[in-house]
């Protein structure tokens, strides 16, 4: 199942799916990391599938969503599963369901691996220029900024951050800020009103990350 990563008005584009009999590509919101409440779905045919137009809520979508293929067990062209016992179940594959997080507003997926003094970020979704700004954890928030990076206007895969050897801590969090100063300087805190956190809502975007094994890292 290959997804962009960006809601348009209310609709989510599915590039290309494989179900295993008719089914439904169905978009969940975010509950704590994991598939939440179902905010939209669309048919799909056995086989192949192209550009699939998803129709979601657009008040209930998360910046993470995770999109899911179902099967079309019960009445065909209607969604049934948690409403009909044993209709219109999760496709499997190795036992599990298909799905995976994407980004359909300005966010982060929280996963990422530390090489040496180097943090690796699997995506950051952005609408505009700006940073990808790593802060050590303080009493469960964003502490003291361990390392940035430039971010370009859209969704950046795998985005390499530089962290500082000093005051690292094993949790860290990666927080969206946007360049609206010295275009690929960072001013947040030095210069006044420039490179503000990226808000959706009322909420800047960041959240914790434990990067696995973070050797040499100061507690």
């Amino acid at each position: 199942m290959r997804v962009e990563s960006q809601i348009v008005d209310d609709t989510i584009m599915v590039e290309s799916v494989l179900s295993q009999g008719p089914g439904f590509v169905v978009i969940h919101a975010d509950n704590a990391g994991s598939p939440g409440e179902v905010i939209g779905y669309a048919p799909v045919v056995d086989g192949e599938n192209e550009d699939i137009a998803v129709t979601v809520d657009a008040a209930k979508v998360t910046p993470i969503v995770y999109p899911m293929l179902h099967t079309d067990t019960g009445v065909v062209g209607t969604y049934e599963f948690g409403e009909v016992a044993g209709e219109d179940l999760p496709q499997m594959a190795d036992g599990k369901p298909l799905f995976f997080p994407i980004l359909a507003k300005p966010g982060i997926i929280y996963t990422g691996g530390l090489d040496g003094d180097t943090l690796v970020v699997q995506d950051a979704l952005i609408d505009t220029q700006g940073f990808l700004v790593i802060h050590a954890d303080n009493a469960g928030a964003p502490g003291a900024v361990l390392g940035y990076a430039p971010l370009v206007k859209g969704l950046n895969h795998n985005v390499a951050v530089g962290l500082a050897t000093d005051g690292r801590t094993e949790t860290v969090f990666p927080m969206l800020h946007v360049d609206t100063g010295v275009m690929g300087q960072y001013e947040f805190g030095e210069v006044e009103g420039e490179d503000l956190p990226v808000k959706v809502g009322d909420n800047a975007v960041f959240g914790p990350l434990m990067p696995g094994s973070m050797d040499g890292m100061n507690h």
